[in-house]
């Protein structure tokens, strides 16, 4: 790799497996951030795909294109962050899209001093009613959960992150599990820091392109389901409680002026939802009690 004239003051680290349908367009979304290209890295991470997804990425100069032979999204991530020198990094997945302000929102909101970890809203890219409700309700427990200042809820997404280098520096790495080490990385930090050191960004937005339906999006829900129960030997999340979810549901519908016949919509999304999220954990901790001597 060329030396650079200037040091990046943010490396974006993006961990990729069999997406060629989707890759292009989230290189073209960095590639047309708002800010300076010297302010910004771009590092893509191979986890051994199979398909045309690293050709793909060997032909933008612009990206660092590394490989990781250990399977797993975290491995790929650690080794990213291993390879990068910006003082922020920023974490996205294949198959999203930043809007075009999205790094720019990330140095922004970083200029806060206390703050070592953003977590940013994320967006469906069809035009999907249902869909859109649910995310609608999804950025809205964003909203509540990390304003709420209870350690115990608190989680992670790495399809629209970023941190401090000096935080991973003090912190470590991602765990390398298969799923969900970014709750595991949060939680670590607001346990033996502050919940103040996590902001929610509403206006640091990514868009998904890979989901497309609501059976997508339930499928989503039963994989963190099953995440979450085998990450709790490594460290215990809460589940949000009825009388919480009623109350991001009563602000979703609220600020989004949703018509009764919505409102009835979503209620029965969201309780199809967490009957998915209660049997997928149910099934998880009872194939977790059959593997322990």
């Amino acid at each position: 790799m060329p030396l650079l004239e200037t040091m990046p003051k943010i490396s974006v680290v993006i961990p990729f497996y069999n997406v060629e349908s989707y890759i292009e367009r989230c290189i073209q979304a960095l590639l047309a951030q708002s800010i300076d290209a010297d302010d910004f890295e771009i590092i893509m991470v191979d986890n051994n795909s199979t398909d045309q997804s690293a050709q793909i990425v060997a032909k933008y100069p612009e990206v660092r294109l590394l490989c990781e032979s250990k399977q797993g999204s975290y491995a790929a991530r650690n080794c990213g962050i291993a390879a990068s020198v910006g003082e922020l990094i920023a974490f996205t997945d294949s198959d999203c899209v930043p809007r075009d302000d999205w790094l720019s929102k990330i140095w922004d909101y970083m200029q806060t001093p206390d703050v070592e970890v953003l977590i940013g809203s994320r967006h469906i890219a069809v035009q999907n009613h249902d869909l859109s409700m649910l995310f609608d309700y999804e950025n809205t427990k964003d909203a509540f959960v990390f304003a709420s200042q209870q350690p115990e809820i608190y989680y992670g997404h790495t399809n629209n992150m970023a941190i401090r280098r000096s935080l991973f520096e003090s912190q470590g790495l991602f765990n390398e599990v298969y799923r969900g080490a970014d709750t595991i990385f949060v939680r670590q930090v607001v346990d033996a820091l502050s919940t103040d050191k996590v902001l929610y960004c509403a206006d640091m937005i990514v868009e998904h392109l890979e989901l497309e339906t609501t059976e997508m999006y339930f499928h989503k829900v039963k994989a963190y389901a099953r995440s979450r129960e085998r990450n709790k030997r490594v460290r215990h999340t809460k589940p949000l409680s009825l009388l919480q979810r009623c109350k991001i549901y009563l602000k979703t519908i609220r600020e989004h002026r949703y018509s009764i016949v919505d409102r009835i919509r979503l209620f029965a999304l969201l309780t199809r939802g967490m009957s998915n999220w209660s049997i997928a954990g149910s099934l998880e901790r009872f194939r977790s009690s059959k593997e322990l001597p």
